[in-house]
């Protein structure tokens, strides 16, 4: 198959631009980037995949090492580097590679070149080494480190663990040689700083690397923000949970804030019944503990610590809880089924519970992302190789599987808020909608590393579906700091700019519709809140 092979030079704006991957265009379609749009400068590359003078198409020999995963999203990438020259393909969909879709359905998307680099042996036959929070460790890292190591051909795959040393070791033999992945756990700055001084290759947040923390180390690792080195491995929820004898239903982030500052002690002052309120939360270094204080108290610290439970143990936490009618607790939405889940509502939104359709979209308040962060340009092949797989649909199944909600694109019954206007309101009728909301960069209409993988995906789904271009809807939503108009005018300009990028993959929306600041679906009041708010949701037509 012949492609043309083109830089983008807009570096100051564009991801592929900035990190100088050479982009591999279809014969046929247009020579723009497929991030930012903006023209390609052509290249030309030598058989070996070098640049060099001469015709600017090269052909993909069928002989490459590569793997195909099935299903929407998957893909095509190295499994396992090699150590002669080889190229890694990221296909956007399996489709893209597929006999072309029939009239009026949606067509194949560019495949982009990702330069993988070359390998180095690891030390003791140690391909990688992560660094997790508890419940991604425990339950998560493992799975998928099997999962790769299955995928890359190993057999006589296991599992060990050494509690004293907080440390899992996944290992499979490759032919004769016996390797391994092994992940630990450390709190967060002990991750940051072993990430620094390259004793980890991945390490894996419960929250965001912080602007101070991507600032510090930056001149170590490069910029964490940058979206070849911030991935999101899944999205997450803290549940809000209760006794199930506790008549109350819903509970808002004010209520909780109230609660876990010290101000209200019964749940007779919460509408509730009598009763002294039994505070449960989790010790001091918890990411948990850091995401929900962060976000119900936001810098304030808590303050009832010595009446409150401390206890990092999902479990223990849902077993004291229901043995307790006054007991309050959060814990991680993945260990919170066997007790009772309130709806949280936060200002001037609608009280959502902590379902597998409001966390992926991110629009339960008390949702998170669990990121994983690599240096720039690693020099172990395998920490790419790993990267793709864990971004592939395959990789994000066992996401699922785990427990956590994972980052696959699925179909959910369109459901309007209650605050929706009339026009929403039709719009979405009869339609299904996307779980993925797209947000962007702060004061930009590029979306943020996270959204522009989501982006990826929601166009592998269309491919694979056959989806007609016409049956997509886009709407965007802005904060309500500015004036009707201004809003209007930002939440206008950032959905036309995501139909843009569809429609460079021929799959115009048939509808694309702006609602300024209505439908609030967090806080305005905070900044979070509002980055929330400034989105773009997606819909199917029936």
């Amino acid at each position: 198959m012949a492609y043309t092979v083109g830089h983008c030079l807009r570096a100051d704006y564009c991801g592929i631009a900035a990190s100088k991957r050479d982009v591999l265009i279809n014969g046929g379609d247009p020579f723009v980037c497929p991030e930012c749009g903006q023209p390609l400068k052509p290249v030309s590359v030598t058989a070996g995949g070098g640049n060099a003078k001469g015709s600017s198409t090269v052909l993909i020999a069928a002989g490459l090492a590569i793997v195909a995963l099935a299903g929407a999203g998957a893909g095509i990438f190295l499994l396992r580097p090699t150590n002669g020259p080889a190229v890694a393909l990221q296909a956007a969909a399996p489709a893209a590679m597929s006999a072309p879709a029939a009239p009026g359905s949606v067509a194949g998307a560019p495949i982009v070149q990702t330069a993988l680099p070359q390998p180095v042996a690891p030390a003791g036959d140690i391909l990688l080494r992560i660094s997790g929070f508890n419940a991604a460790t425990m339950q998560l890292a493992p799975r998928l480190a099997a999962a790769y190591l299955n995928q890359s051909g190993d057999t006589d795959i296991s599992t060990s663990d050494d509690p004293a040393a907080k440390t899992k070791t996944v290992s499979g033999m490759h032919g004769r040689t016996r390797e391994s992945i092994i992940i630990e756990t450390t709190g967060i700055a002990q991750k940051l700083q072993d990430l620094a001084s390259h004793k980890v290759d991945i390490i894996i947040l419960s929250r965001r690397v912080t602007p101070t923390e991507r600032q510090n180390l930056a001149g170590d690792v490069g910029d964490l923000y940058y979206k070849e080195n911030e991935h999101v491995l899944a999205l997450d929820g803290i549940a809000v949970v209760v006794n199930p004898a506790n008549p109350l239903r819903e509970i808002t982030i004010a209520q909780l804030r109230a609660i876990y500052s010290g101000a209200v002690h019964d749940w007779s002052e919460l509408g509730g019944a009598a009763g002294p309120i039994t505070v449960w939360s989790r010790p001091p270094g918890s990411g948990t503990r850091d995401t929900f204080l962060k976000k119900v108290l936001g810098d304030a610290l808590e303050v009832p610590i010595a009446a409150a439970h401390k206890v990092d143990n999902g479990p223990a936490i849902v077993a004291g809880v229901n043995a307790d009618p006054n007991a309050i607790a959060y814990l991680d939405f993945i260990n919170a089924g066997a007790s009772r889940a309130l709806a949280v509502q936060d200002t001037g939104a609608q009280p959502l519970l902590p379902t597998q359709a409001n966390i992926a979209t991110e629009e339960y308040p008390l949702s998170r992302r669990l990121y994983f962060y690599h240096v720039n340009a690693p020099t172990n092949a395998f920490v790419r190789a790993f990267t793709d797989f864990i971004e592939s649909s395959s990789g994000q199944q066992i996401v699922g599987e785990a427990g956590f909600v994972s980052k696959n694109v699925q179909q959910v019954a369109a459901v309007a808020p209650a605050t929706a206007s009339d026009r929403y309101r039709q719009i979405v009728q009869g339609a299904s909608r996307l779980s993925v909301d797209f947000h962007f960069k702060p004061g930009s209409n590029t979306l943020d590393s996270a959204s522009y993988r989501d982006f990826e995906r929601v166009v592998a789904l269309l491919a694979s579906k056959h989806v007609a271009a016409d049956k997509l809807m886009l709407l965007g939503f802005a904060d309500n700091t500015g004036s009707p108009a201004t809003n209007a005018a930002i939440a206008k300009e950032r959905v036309e700019a995501v139909a843009a990028m569809f429609a460079r993959r021929r799959m115009a929306p048939g509808v694309v519709e702006s609602f300024a600041a209505e439908a609030p679906i967090a806080d305005n009041d905070t900044e979070e809140g509002r980055e929330k708010n400034r989105r773009v949701e997606v819909y199917l037509r029936s």
